[in-house]
C-alpha cells in the first residue's frame, strides 16, 4: 500500500486531501509531489534566520519609543513670599517674577509666562465686609463666573471676563482681608490649573482680626 504524504504547515494548496491517484493524473509523479512538499518546507525554514535577524531590533527600536515616554519631567519649583505687614504667606512658581513692593507694602504683582499676572495683597476692612458681601463685590467683576466656594473665612471665585480667566480666593476678618488673584489667557487654562490650585492652597492669612 502506498503511503500517503503528511499536509504542510507552510502552503494552502497542499493543505487540502490530494490522493495520489489525482496526482498521477494531472502528471506529477509521486517523488515531484514528495519533491514539492520538501521545497516548500526548505523555503519556510529559510526565512527563519531573517526573522531572528529582525526580531533584536524591532524590539529594540520599541524599547527606546517606550522609554523617550518614561523620563520624568522636571517638577516645578517654588519660593515663598510673606507680606511683613498683614502678615500673609504664599508659595509662587520660582520662574515667576516679582515686581518691586509698592510703597504701602500692602502685597506683591509677579508675572509669569505667556501674559499671566499674580497678585497677593492685603487691605483694612474699612467697610466691614463679611464674607458673603465681598464675595458679591468681587463677582460683579466677572463676565462670567464658572466656580464659586466659600468657607467661614474666605470665598473663591473663579470664572471669564473678555478673553482671560480670573481667579480670586479671599480671606475675610474683622479688621482686614488678604486676596490672592490669578489672571491669564483662557487659552492656557490646562497649562496653568494645576500651578493655580497649589499657589492657591499654599496661600495663609495673616491677622485678620488687627488692623494693620
Amino acid at each position: 500500500m502506498l503511503r500517503k504524504a503528511p499536509a504542510p504547515v507552510c502552503s494552502r494548496r497542499l493543505h487540502q486531501r490530494v490522493t495520489e491517484e489525482e496526482l498521477l493524473a494531472k502528471g506529477h509523479s509521486k517523488s515531484g509531489h514528495q519533491t514539492s512538499i520538501h521545497c516548500t518546507r526548505t523555503r519556510r525554514r529559510e526565512n527563519r534566520p531573517a526573522m531572528k535577524r529582525l526580531t533584536p531590533l524591532i524590539v529594540a527600536v520599541a524599547l527606546i519609543f517606550l522609554a523617550s515616554y518614561a523620563v520624568p519631567l522636571k517638577a516645578q519649583q517654588y519660593d515663598r513670599y510673606c507680606n511683613a505687614r498683614y502678615g500673609f504667606c504664599v508659595s509662587y512658581p520660582s520662574n515667576f517674577r516679582m515686581e518691586p513692593p509698592p510703597e504701602n507694602d500692602d502685597g506683591r504683582r509677579l508675572d509669569g509666562p505667556n501674559g499671566l499676572i499674580m497678585t497677593a495683597s492685603g487691605i483694612n476692612n474699612v467697610l466691614e465686609r463679611t464674607v458673603q458681601t465681598e464675595m458679591s463685590s468681587q463677582g460683579d467683576s466677572f463676565d462670567t463666573i464658572t466656580y464659586r466656594a466659600k468657607g467661614r473665612n474666605w470665598f473663591v471665585l473663579s470664572g471669564h471676563k473678555g478673553a482671560n480667566i480670573v481667579y480670586i480666593k479671599t480671606f475675610v476678618g474683622s479688621g482686614s482681608m488678604n486676596h490672592l488673584v490669578f489672571e491669564y489667557p483662557a487659552s492656557l487654562s490646562a497649562k496653568y490649573a494645576g500651578i493655580v490650585a497649589k499657589v492657591a492652597r499654599s496661600f495663609k492669612p495673616g491677622n485678620l482680626g488687627a488692623v494693620h
